[in-house]
């Protein structure tokens, strides 16, 4: 559906942001495994999840990339905690488990939509965990690590086809008027981001694409 695209296609952008790229306190080497190794499980178990769920076959697609990638991920994560001697023990924190609950137990009719929303936020603390650590880590390997995952998160949203003249082109037809605020003036969904100037204005009797 098209408005899982507007939210794919703002993923890039918000990951990149300054709020994204915040620094937090230093890090332990067995909190930041505990917090990556989570992370990891999060995204291959709700992806997992996603191709159980979702009917639309980009938001498939992505979650296919998604376990690839994590899968990945977490052998290299244990790989490089080996080496530094510090202990591996795969388990999702209680937060990171709510939200694969709550994905698993959804019904609203709008899972693919809360399945990106939940990408959002995970990638957007693993963007910060890993840059922080790759700054401030103490343990050669596990920074390293660190430093090698870290753009892979904004990177991984970059591959979405979805581009800037793709998410407001073509912009009639479905029903939905659009008004001055990032949402539809109908349906209350996201826009994600607003338009480009001069390409959707609220008095122009465009519609929205959900």
């Amino acid at each position: 559906m098209h408005f899982v695209k507007v939210l794919l296609a703002a993923i890039a952008i918000g990951l990149i942001s300054p709020g994204a790229m915040a620094q937090t306190a230093t890090t332990s080497p067995q909190e930041f495994v505990k917090a990556a190794s989570s992370s990891d499980m999060f995204e291959i178990q709700s992806s997992e999840l996603a191709l159980r769920k979702s009917k639309t076959s980009r938001v498939k697609e992505f979650a296919r990339m998604m376990i690839k990638d994590h899968t990945n991920s977490s052998k290299r994560l244990i790989a490089a905690a080996k080496k530094d001697d510090v202990a591996v023990a795969p388990e999702m924190t209680s937060k990171h488990a709510a939200q694969l609950e709550a994905l698993s137990n959804d019904s609203s009719g709008a899972f693919d939509n809360a399945y990106v929303d939940a990408q959002v936020a995970a990638h957007q603390e693993a963007l910060t965990l890993m840059t922080s650590y790759a700054e401030n880590g103490q343990e050669k390997h596990l920074a390293a690590h660190a430093k090698k995952t870290a753009p892979a998160h904004p990177a991984a949203f970059q591959t979405c086809p979805a581009t800037e003249q793709e998410r407001f082109s073509g912009l009639s037809g479905s029903g939905h008027d659009v008004g001055s605020s990032r949402r539809c003036g109908v349906c209350a969904n996201p826009l994600a981001l607003p338009p480009p100037p001069g390409t959707l204005q609220p008095s122009s009797g465009r519609r929205c694409r959900l």
